[in-house]
């Protein structure tokens, strides 16, 4: 219930704001052009494919050495032989982000996995939303970062990026994390859709189950 709610009241915002005006859709992603072309919101609208649209956001990303991950693990006290999961959201809150999800799925996990995990948010995330996290399970927080070249580089320490939006043509982060070949568990939502291939370059877990998340994770362990 809370989905379709959540789900139906975001149609209604978007379509007050959007049907009515003027405008031209641009997109790097074919799951885009198909959602576009059936919305009611922009549906008849003019819609243009540019299938290189990142490649100048994202022509510098790569890897940074060993060494300088490793500085980073000690700048945010993160053991070495910890297995790093990131979650990252401007606001990892925020219900279409699918946090509840990460939270269940971890509470599935087998104790000595969850011993090994540092799941590391990038975002903003409050107190009662850490609490959530099972105990055994180490925790770090770095703020939202608002350039590629920070993101990137605190990404690139990740063993595992998990992106578990519900709703998103995005994410950005998701690219950068595959330009840096970290493995990925997703749902099929968004670019995820044009470039994730199950057990090859990602996990795509099945849509909002926790279940399934979490087999995502111990693939990966």
């Amino acid at each position: 219930p809370f989905l379709r709610n959540y789900i139906k009241k975001l149609f209604i915002s978007k379509k007050h704001y959007l049907q009515n005006l003027p405008s031209t859709y641009i997109t790097g992603s074919k799951i885009s052009i198909e959602k576009l072309s059936l919305s009611p919101i922009s549906k008849g609208k003019k819609i243009h494919y540019l299938p290189g649209l990142g490649g100048i956001i994202f022509k510098d990303i790569k890897t940074p050495p060993k060494r300088f991950r490793n500085e980073i693990k000690r700048k945010i006290d993160i053991e070495e032989n910890s297995f790093i999961i990131t979650f990252a959201a401007d606001s990892i809150n925020n219900p279409r982000k699918g946090f509840e999800y990460l939270v269940e799925s971890l509470k599935l996990l087998p104790r000595e996995s969850r011993y090994l995990i540092c799941l590391l948010f990038i975002g903003s995330i409050e107190e009662k939303d850490l609490i959530k996290i099972p105990k055994d399970i180490k925790t770090r927080h770095v703020p939202f970062l608002n350039n590629f070249k920070d993101l990137n580089h605190y990404l690139s320490i990740s063993d595992l990026f998990i992106s578990l939006s519900i709703d998103d043509m995005g994410p950005a982060m998701l690219i950068i994390a595959m330009l840096q070949s970290i493995p990925i568990l997703s749902f099929s939502v968004g670019i995820a859709n044009d470039f994730l291939k199950h057990k090859s370059n990602s996990y795509v877990a099945d849509f909002c189950s926790p279940v399934s998340i979490a087999d995502g994770i111990r693939f990966y362990l």
